[in-house]
């Protein structure tokens, strides 16, 4: 049996907390088609994801219901991606358990930026398709902020 690591511990240790607070994972293109019907609350497929703020459609607590499919924002969570003048830029959620503890290790991050690179999502698409409104529920610093410390 594999040993999960720090962080994985952290996540199971806190029942999904962050996947029942935070917005809707994004969805790339090829990845709607893998989780369609697998929601546990209502929603719809479009440029956003419609359902109540705050609840990922996917959370069945304490688990999730699309975790062997779940979508790169999901695998690669605290580690997002996001365009700032034009450049891609890997920024990291303060308000993660686990980021709070010091648990994201250097490992983590590579392998979530190679996701995030190999999933190639362009600067249209993700300033189309981010919910800038759910900003809030995030506490967004640059990755090299993060390891800076």
């Amino acid at each position: 049996m594999k040993r999960l690591s720090k962080l994985s511990q952290e996540c199971i240790a806190n029942n999904g907390l962050c996947c029942e607070n935070r917005t809707p994972p994004i969805l790339l293109p090829n990845e709607r088609k893998l989780i369609k019907g697998k929601a546990s609350k209502e929603f719809t497929f479009g440029k956003e994801i419609a359902m109540p703020k705050g609840l990922c459609c996917f959370f069945k607590e304490p688990f999730c219901s699309v975790y062997l499919k779940r979508p790169v924002d999901c695998r690669t969570y605290p580690v997002s991606v996001d365009f700032e003048n034009g450049k891609t830029v890997y920024l990291i959620d303060r308000n993660c358990p686990a980021v709070k503890k010091g648990l994201v290790s250097k490992r983590f991050i590579q392998k979530a930026i190679k996701l995030w690179t190999q999933a190639n999502p362009t600067q249209k698409w993700i300033s189309e398709y981010i919910n800038r409104d759910n900003q809030a529920n995030y506490d967004w610093i640059s990755v090299e902020e993060y390891q800076r410390r």
